[in-house]
């Protein structure tokens, strides 16, 4: 129990590298691209050794995603989901907290493996579309939402599921004019406006 106190307290935990991350390289979706390779086109290599603690911060819950890494103008940041429901975005190198929106949760009794919090919030990475300026993220009850990257405010949502309470644990993606999302039993490809 004391393990999932401090992995829900804990959350996001930016480590540096001896070759940092070069400007402009992004990690907009899980997998670094939608072809979900997990790699990086930065040649750069690193040491486990060579890794040293940042920066640490609360998010509001247990956290399964990847981070997004994104540059905004002169910003670089870090986008992070959790269980509690929130969306976040971090100034990457100083972990200064440059917005916070609740999208949503619901509370479960039913599993036991969710942290102290036991609810359903954002599971699945989101995903960043550069042409729109927006981040696309699913909550707990179904519903997907668009929030503006740089401000973290809602644009739209559409409710997906019905009010059916099915947790989306996959990460969303970004092909073209379509955004991909799984639910368990369900998937669902849905047009950009």
């Amino acid at each position: 129990m004391m393990m999932l106190v401090l992995l829900a307290s804990l959350v996001a935990l930016f480590v540096r590298a001896a070759a940092p991350l070069p400007a402009g390289e992004d990690i907009s979706t899980f997998g670094w691209s939608s072809f979900r390779f997990g790699v990086s086109p930065f040649n750069g290599s690193f040491s486990p050794a060579s890794l040293e603690p940042l920066w640490t911060a609360r998010i509001g819950g247990v956290s399964n995603a990847q981070p997004l890494v994104l540059t905004l103008g002169t910003k670089r940041c870090a986008i992070v989901v959790s269980e509690g429901g929130y969306v976040l975005s971090f100034e990457l190198f100083t972990g200064s907290l440059l917005w916070k929106t609740k999208i949503g949760a619901f509370k479960t009794t039913t599993c036991s493996d969710l942290g102290p919090n036991d609810s359903w919030g954002v599971g699945g990475t989101p995903v960043f579309d550069a042409q729109k300026n927006l981040l696309y993220a699913v909550n707990g009850p179904g519903v997907l939402f668009a929030l503006h990257v740089r401000t973290g405010k809602v644009v739209w949502k559409k409710e997906l599921v019905n009010g059916k309470l099915l947790h989306n644990y996959g990460a969303l993606n970004l092909i073209g004019r379509s955004v991909y999302a799984t639910w368990v039993g369900s998937f669902y490809v849905l047009a950009r406006t």
